[in-house]
């Protein structure tokens, strides 16, 4: 049997900014609580957590997403509605690619389907049907 190598290459997500709707913050807030206890070497941008006062927050806000390696996007009915989300993805698809966007979806596709630019991109989680499950009641 003769031995082959194949090179594997794999490109690291060192850094991230936070796209999601204010109306979903509590639950964009545990979901980057986890990601920061698995990589805590990670570089996130949640704007709550990294603008400070007296800063000229819009034009933070399109610098951290050129900086940042992903553009994980928490997608949500909220989401979809909002300006600044629309704003943010928009940007980052614009400058940067379809491939830098990360979907992290807060709901169901079927209930809340992607935009039509991202829809090559995986927006489901089997996760989420524990999450949206009714509540256990014994």
């Amino acid at each position: 049997m003769r031995e082959q190598k194949i090179e594997v290459f794999k490109e690291d997500v060192l850094s991230a900014f936070v796209s999601y709707a204010s109306q979903d913050r509590q639950r964009v807030a545990m979901i980057i609580q986890g990601m920061k206890k698995v990589r805590p070497d990670m570089g996130i941008f949640f704007d709550v957590d990294s603008l400070r006062s007296g800063e000229a927050w819009e034009r933070a806000l399109w610098s951290e997403i050129e900086k940042r390696d992903t553009l994980f996007l928490c997608w949500s009915q909220y989401a979809k509605k909002s300006k600044w989300v629309d704003a943010e993805w928009r940007y980052a698809y614009k400058h940067k690619g379809v491939e830098c966007i990360e979907p992290i979806p807060l709901e169901s596709p079927a209930n809340c389907p992607p935009p039509k630019e991202l829809r090559d991109k995986h927006f489901n989680d089997k996760l989420l049907y524990i999450i949206q499950a009714s509540p256990f009641r014994g």
